[in-house]
């Protein structure tokens, strides 16, 4: 199953974007993540947040088709991204079934979200739940015990 996530960080290349949103069994919009899919031209199954930033065209757009809406209150202790992410989770309950998750937007200009986000993904990986996060140039995998990481040197004569 692959589940996308649309949070309102930066999108760099839509096509990339588009390309994960097109193979998706759920896609999930997290707020001001919304103008992201109303560029696109595709709709969420769910909408969740406390839609403190979605503007009111892509709110209008999305209640014109009765996407399903998760609202939560402005003052809460999880981030939006938080929130979808759980979601998703909720959504696909299974833990035997392969599970890729996609968030995108996951990158931009606000570090400290950026930060919890990839935390966030780090803390709900499992070896049959992969996560990637990306603005659709940059990606970020989580990796979980039993995997192979190996990194090139540029140096020949360097060893890690």
């Amino acid at each position: 199953m692959l589940t996308v996530i649309v949070l309102s960080g930066d999108i760099r290349e839509d096509q990339v974007c588009r390309a994960w949103l097109q193979q998706a069994d759920d896609i999930i919009c997290a707020d001001g993540g919304a103008r992201h899919l109303r560029r696109l031209r595709i709709w969420p199954h769910l909408l969740v947040g406390d839609l403190d930033s979605i503007d009111a065209t892509s709110q209008a757009w999305l209640r014109s088709q009765a996407v399903a809406i998760e609202r939560h209150p402005v003052r809460k202790d999880e981030t939006d991204a938080e929130l979808a992410m759980l979601a998703a989770l909720r959504r696909n309950p299974q833990p035997d079934d392969h599970h890729s998750l996609v968030v995108l937007g996951a990158l931009g200009s606000r570090p400290d979200h950026v930060l919890a986000t990839q935390m966030l993904a780090v803390r709900l990986a499992r070896p049959n739940r992969a996560w990637l996060l990306s603005d659709g140039v940059s990606s970020l995998y989580t990796l979980t015990g039993g995997q192979v990481l190996e990194l090139a040197c540029p140096k020949p004569d360097r060893r890690g």
